[in-house]
């Protein structure tokens, strides 16, 4: 996970001069390899098209009204026993009959993504635990967390798989904060896919080393701090001023433009950050959740008094055991049940304005996000990223100035000598065409976390 590791570095003043120092990835710092980046960022995409879709339509009052028929008694109650006490007809908002490839897929997504949740809120807490599990990537999760909410915005869907999404929910938001937030070492910037030079003499970052090079007053390593003030110096009569080597702002992750994935990552945790006031809104609304769980409204129905089979459909609500919940997870796969129309939920004011804003704004989240991370995770492969090290070799010493027949300086021997030098380099990012995957998935081996790959995490 190194840029150049075992391999010297030709100085830029003196070509005699080399050095070890690489840029690398630690451990639990690798990048979560592109192509698995890819392929979970595309998918979740699908899942919030494909959901936000079907939510819309389940929250649009238009569309109830516009899908309202009139259907006999004796349709709806089958063999029951029916009461009429006012009219013979009753007026049912329904879907078209359940079909079962539909429903099998809806199950299986269901399935996916709390497979991911869980897998994604694992991950974040080995990483932080040990030194061989890497981050995931926070714009992953986020989109992960994105297409649950989409699909939790379905209010036709059974009420119990609901509960298991808004759980998956909470679970996505917590892991996006354990890979954003993870501790960097006392850093402020996010730990994700950050680099760290190692094998050095005594390297610091210095992008402007070759225009300060020949005003230094010294050599070899030192305390190369960066200076309050830059313009500050020493005059000897010479044009310019002489001052101590020093370091840049900044190092291989911030402001220098080497690590682009990092900048990257870092800009969409913003994003992130913000999100989690719509998954705070979000999660409020599972108090309906769980009273469509224990009780049963009269779905589709507009006479007061009428009741099926024992079921109120004057409004009152009749209790609701959590066995009858769990087995009518099993119901729309029954024949009986997919020839007959599916009831429509009709969605509260809440619903009605906060879901279409998930959907359509998590869409355009999401897809910029999407853009953001494969462009920055495909960058691994073209291992172009460089700046430059100040990097020095022996003791400090003092620099030999040239002077003129007359003792006036006119320059300095910038360059040192055989035991005392310093010297600027040019550091590369690590690259690898893989994404370095056999990496990565080596020190998930080593950590215990190889379920990751199958939940695209």
């Amino acid at each position: 996970m190194s840029s150049n590791a075992g391999i010297p570095i030709h100085g830029k003043i003196d070509d005699t001069h080399t050095t070890l120092m690489n840029a690398q990835y630690a451990p639990n710092n690798i990048p979560t390899p592109w192509p698995l980046v890819v392929f979970s960022l595309l998918l979740s995409f699908i899942i919030c098209c494909i959901g936000a879709a079907a939510a819309l339509m389940s929250v649009d009052p238009q569309g109830m009204s516009a899908k309202s028929t009139s259907i006999p008694l004796s349709r709806i109650s089958g063999k029951r026993k029916v009461t009429v006490t006012s009219t013979t007809t009753v007026t049912a908002v329904s879907y078209k009959p359940r079909s079962l490839p539909r429903t099998i897929i809806y199950y299986l997504t269901v399935v996916f993504c709390t497979f991911r949740a869980i897998s994604a809120f694992i991950i974040g807490l080995k990483s932080l635990q040990d030194d061989t599990t890497p981050l995931a990537a926070p714009s992953v999760i986020l989109l992960a967390l994105i297409s649950t909410q989409i699909m939790d915005c379905n209010i036709g869907h059974n009420p119990l798989t609901r509960l298991i999404l808004e759980l998956d929910i909470i679970a996505l938001a917590i892991s996006f904060g354990m890979s954003g937030y993870a501790p960097n070492h006392h850093e402020w910037w996010p730990r994700y896919s950050t680099m760290k030079i190692t094998d050095g003499n005594c390297p610091v970052y210095a992008g402007d080393c070759m225009s300060q090079a020949p005003h230094w007053l010294s050599v070899g390593c030192g305390d190369w701090s960066t200076p309050t003030n830059y313009d500050s110096g020493v005059s000897y009569g010479y044009p310019e001023v002489f001052y101590l080597p020093y370091q840049n702002t900044g190092d291989l992750n911030v402001q220098t433009g080497m690590n682009t994935l990092h900048a990257t990552e870092m800009t969409i945790i913003v994003f992130g950050s913000v999100w989690w006031c719509f998954v705070f809104f979000h999660i409020l609304d599972i108090f309906t959740t769980l009273e469509d769980i224990f009780k049963r409204k009269p779905a589709g129905t507009s006479l007061g008094g009428t009741s099926l089979g024992g079921t109120s459909l004057g409004g009152t609500l009749n209790q609701r055991s959590i066995f009858s919940s769990i087995k009518s997870l099993l119901a729309p796969l029954s024949p009986r049940a997919r020839r007959q129309p599916a009831p429509r939920k009709v969605a509260t004011a809440w619903q009605q304005s906060y879901y279409p804003l998930i959907c359509v704004l998590g869409l355009f989240v999401a897809f910029v996000v999407m853009l953001m991370s494969i462009g920055a995770h495909a960058s691994q492969m073209m291992k172009k990223q460089q700046t430059t090290y100040l990097e020095s070799f022996g003791p400090q010493v003092g620099t030999n100035f040239t002077t003129d027949g007359n003792g006036v300086i006119t320059g300095s021997d910038y360059w040192g000598n055989a035991t005392s030098w310093s010297d600027c380099f040019v550091v590369r990012a690590p690259g690898s065409r893989n994404g370095f995957w056999s990496e990565w998935v080596e020190s998930n081996r080593r950590g215990g976390a190889l379920f990751r790959i199958a939940a695209g995490m």
